[in-house]
């Protein structure tokens, strides 16, 4: 019997966790002479290897430090403190080598939207991580990351006043963009791997 539950429960390393063909035959052959309890312990055992199997892969979770919250692969902070652009996104990299958000996606904003919401601020405008480092209205956000995703408010970015560092605003519920002087003091989110 000990045989017989070997080769059912026997993985072959080319069929990510499967029960090898040939293995399996062998294994039916021999389970035809075991009884029906040891059959149905052998099927339970069998599905919590598959189940074993499904909980190995990557789950696509991280875990993140106590305060923060978790958005795909990212650590999300929102520091009701109010700095300067650049003095936020400095923070931001002593804080896990994060940077001020880079919003990516339309579901990405809606997340980052809803974090600040919940913090119940009173603040107007929160600091993101896009800006123009050359004043030439070609916007970068400080991770390094592509600028592929734009939600900017209407009439921004702006050429009467234009600003060079990137807000959300809270008219449109921190979804939409606007740029501002990086001089102004706003509080702000940060965004790191853990």
């Amino acid at each position: 019997m000990d045989d017989a539950f070997r080769l059912l429960t026997t993985r072959d390393s080319g069929t990510s966790g499967a029960v090898h063909p040939k293995i399996l035959t062998h294994a039916v052959a021999a389970t035809l002479s075991l009884t029906k309890g040891t059959i149905a312990r052998l099927e339970r055992d069998r599905a919590v290897f598959a189940l074993e199997d499904q909980t190995e892969q990557p789950s696509g979770r991280i875990s993140c430090p106590e305060g923060t919250n978790v958005y795909d692969y990212y650590c999300y902070y929102f520091i009701q403190d109010l700095e300067t652009w650049a003095d936020a996104d400095l923070y931001c990299q002593n804080m896990h080598s994060g940077h001020l958000v880079s919003v990516l996606s339309q579901a990405e904003s809606n997340f980052v939207a809803a974090l600040i919401k919940e913090s119940s601020t009173d603040d107007l405008n929160v600091w993101a991580g896009l800006y123009d480092p050359r004043m030439n209205r070609r916007w970068r956000w400080s991770s390094g990351a592509l600028v592929s995703y734009k939600s900017w408010a209407s009439g921004s970015p702006s050429t009467d006043k234009p600003g060079y560092c990137m807000s959300l605003t809270s008219d449109s519920g921190f979804k939409n963009w606007k740029d501002e002087n990086c001089e102004s003091k706003f509080s702000f989110v940060c965004k790191f791997k853990n």
